[in-house]
């Protein structure tokens, strides 16, 4: 092992005093000489800086591991910024419904790939799920896939979660609560969410009109306030996951300082 760290640190000085030479003014130029100095000193905080900008990456990559929410997340909110972008080319009442009814489904699939993403995160997220969801309590499972216990609770729990409809928000809120088991429930208000659900069911289903048939205007105005109000939620619902991630890792945190003392 000796041996291997010598070689080692002979290439890295290799490298040093490569680099320098290529910098000097002169090829006479030692290492006693102050430019020869200066290009070392030069050198070392490269290394320094090429050292932190790894660490960094690496942090980075650490962190949306544990946090994969935020990329979908981030990935939505772009597709909703490229929607109300596009709103602002085509005032047509046509258009703009069909625009209301993708925003909603843009919502549906970041709230479907967030808590599943979760749930795949972390063993603790699979449990809670098991344990307080009633669908997957009560379900019953053949001894043969008990062989292979963990992977098996992952798949039911991925294939309950994907089958949820994320336009039932009081359900998507339920299941939300019993995956992450948050320290506290920070309440938000639903009413303009839930208005939502409800213009984007009446276009898919009556052509933008309500069950008494009155008409919706559909303007730019409908537009962005269908975007405001998912840009709201989604990221509302994000934070109940970080919130609650961060919780758990810092009990982990405390439990491994425990067991070690």
């Amino acid at each position: 092992m000796g041996a291997t760290k010598d070689w080692v640190m002979q290439v890295e000085e290799s490298r040093r005093e490569e680099w320098i030479r290529e910098r000097l003014s002169s090829p006479d130029l030692e290492e006693d000489s102050e430019e020869w100095q200066l290009l070392e000193q030069d050198y070392d905080d490269y290394q320094d800086f090429l050292s932190d900008m790894a660490m960094e990456a690496y942090e980075d990559e650490k962190w949306l591991k544990q946090h994969p929410h935020t990329e979908i997340h981030n990935v939505a909110i772009n597709l909703l910024e490229q929607i109300k972008e596009e709103g602002k080319q085509s005032t047509s009442e046509v258009f703009i419904k069909m625009k209301i009814a993708y925003i909603v489904t843009i919502m549906e699939s970041c709230l479907s790939e967030m808590i599943k993403s979760i749930a795949l995160s972390h063993n603790r997220y699979v449990e809670n799920a098991i344990k307080n969801i009633n669908e997957l309590k009560a379900k019953n499972v053949p001894l043969s896939e008990l062989i292979n216990k963990e992977s098996n609770a992952n798949k039911y729990v991925q294939e309950y979660l994907s089958d949820i409809l994320y336009h039932r928000i009081p359900l998507v809120l339920e299941i939300y609560k019993a995956v992450l088991q948050p320290k506290q429930y920070q309440r938000f208000p639903l009413k303009d969410i839930n208005a939502l659900m409800r213009l984007r069911h009446d276009i898919v289903h009556r052509n933008g009109k309500t069950t008494d048939g009155k008409t919706h205007t559909f303007n730019s105005t409908s537009l962005d306030s269908a975007f405001k109000v998912v840009e709201e939620f989604i990221t509302q619902m994000r934070n109940m996951i970080s919130d609650a991630v961060e919780h758990h890792e810092n009990e982990q945190i405390v439990r491994d300082l425990d067991d070690k003392f």
